[in-house]
Formats: structure tokens, C-alpha cells, sequence
């Protein structure tokens, strides 16, 4: 079994991280229901474009190779302190049955991909705000993965979907 291979991503992997983002939306159960795809397709574009976005591949054959896991960097701010920059894990996902699998430097595929994160934090000298969008049930194993990476917790991110008007009104 070959190792995963870390690069960053190309415009020609565009389509297989967006499939890999919604498997990691429904793994959550979290796919929006205002899932925009052109919106999704221009924002990888763009964060591709500006060298934000880093893929886990597996080599298939001498042409092919598959992405099994990404991360799309943001940089952003925070929003009491707009001028205090920070970068963002907009996206970061590994599929189930390459979670345990080893980088060619050894390392856990997700843990490398972390690894780069928090290695362009230490030269730009800006913090990282680490969201855990995706996985499910997954969140203490998120959660000891983050710490184990030197993050600290400063709350956690949860999310309500409001009822349709006809249970709302029931409700009342």
C-alpha cells in the first residue's frame, strides 16, 4: 500500500474536492439546504488560486490518483478586532477509510493536513481559529486531535435549524 501524498491542490482537482466537501457535509448531517454549488465552485477557485488549498492523494495508477482528504485555508479576522488577521479551516475533511492511513512522512493524513496549517500560522505569526464542521459523532476525537496540535479550546460551534412555519405555529 502506497503512502498519501500531501500537494497543494491544482484547478484540476476542483471537482473532487467539491464531491469531498459534500460527503463531508452529509457525513454531519449538515448538508444546508441552501447549498449553492456555483458559490461553492468560485470559492475553491479562488482559494485554489491563492495557494490556500492542500489535498491528500492516493496514487490509483500512472494517470489517476484519488483525493481522500483536503483543506481549505481562509484567512480572515476577528470580529471584534477586524484588523487582527487569523487564518481558518474552512474545510477540512479526510474520508473514513484513510483517517488512520500514513503521509509518505508517516504521519496521520489529517495530522499532516493540520500540520500545514499550523506551520503557515507560525511564519505569518498569526493565530488559527480551527473549526470541526464535519464528521459527525466524531467531535472528542476532533477535539484530542486539536490539543494534541497545540490548539486550545475557546468554545465550540453549534448550529439550529429553525422549524418549518407549520410546526412553529403548532408549537406556539
Amino acid at each position: 500500500m502506497e503512502p498519501i501524498v500531501i500537494r497543494a491542490a491544482s484547478l484540476y482537482d476542483l471537482f473532487q474536492i467539491e464531491a469531498l466537501g459534500r460527503r463531508g457535509l452529509e457525513e454531519a448531517g449538515q448538508l444546508y439546504p441552501a447549498y449553492d454549488l456555483p458559490h461553492m465552485l468560485k470559492g475553491f477557485i479562488d482559494s485554489i488560486a491563492a495557494g490556500l488549498v492542500f489535498v491528500a492523494t492516493e496514487h490509483l495508477d500512472e494517470r489517476h490518483e484519488k483525493i481522500v482528504g483536503a483543506l481549505i485555508i481562509t484567512i480572515s479576522a476577528w470580529p471584534q478586532a477586524p484588523k487582527v488577521s487569523m487564518l481558518e479551516n474552512e474545510h477540512l475533511y479526510v474520508l473514513p477509510d484513510y483517517r488512520a492511513r500514513a503521509t509518505e512522512s508517516g504521519t496521520p493524513v489529517g495530522t499532516a493536513l493540520i500540520n500545514i496549517l499550523t506551520q503557515m500560522a507560525d511564519v505569518a505569526g498569526v493565530p488559527v481559529l480551527f473549526r470541526q464542521t464535519f464528521g459527525g459523532d466524531r467531535v472528542e476525537a476532533r477535539a484530542r486531535l486539536a490539543e494534541r496540535k497545540g490548539f486550545a479550546t475557546i468554545g465550540s460551534y453549534h448550529i439550529y435549524m429553525p422549524k418549518p412555519k407549520d410546526d412553529a405555529q403548532e408549537a406556539a
